[in-house]
């Protein structure tokens, strides 16, 4: 028997998240699922998701990647109904963009001190373990 499978971004993290579907938990992943549509779709089944995107996506305003007139260790906000998009500049010229439906609010993580980084930044960076561990496994697969 022949079954055929769509291996789209978006179709693999939904399959990963089938079994915590409608159970008010976050998932976590990085720039490879990077999708908007994405995120709003497992809102709807009351699953939040805090992901990465890539600089390039046409979905994220100039303001919030524009490394040349932003200081390091500031941050730039934007808010909807789903979610929040903050955009964080670590060093001079890297950027770092965080969606999350998660959260919903510019609050900063005290506990970064000077680096003064949100706590989306935070919460991506504690969580995002088993990004990095499927990152390596897809690189084999």
């Amino acid at each position: 028997m022949l079954y055929k499978v769509d291996n789209a971004e978006s179709n693999v993290a939904k399959r990963v998240a089938t079994a915590i579907l409608n159970t008010g938990k976050n998932i976590t992943v990085d720039n490879y699922f990077k999708s908007i549509p994405l995120a709003k779709e497992l809102l709807e089944q009351k699953t939040t998701i805090v992901e990465t995107l890539r600089q390039n996506k046409k979905d994220i305003p100039t303001l919030f990647l524009d490394t040349i007139i932003r200081p390091p260790c500031s941050s730039v906000f934007g808010f909807s109904k789903s979610g929040v998009l903050a955009s964080y500049i670590s060093q001079r010229n890297k950027n770092m963009s965080v969606l999350s439906t998660m959260h919903s609010d510019e609050k900063i993580d005290e506990e970064t001190g000077e680096k003064r980084k949100p706590e989306i930044v935070t919460l991506y960076n504690l969580t995002k373990e088993g990004v990095d561990v499927v990152d390596e496994l897809q690189g084999q697969y």
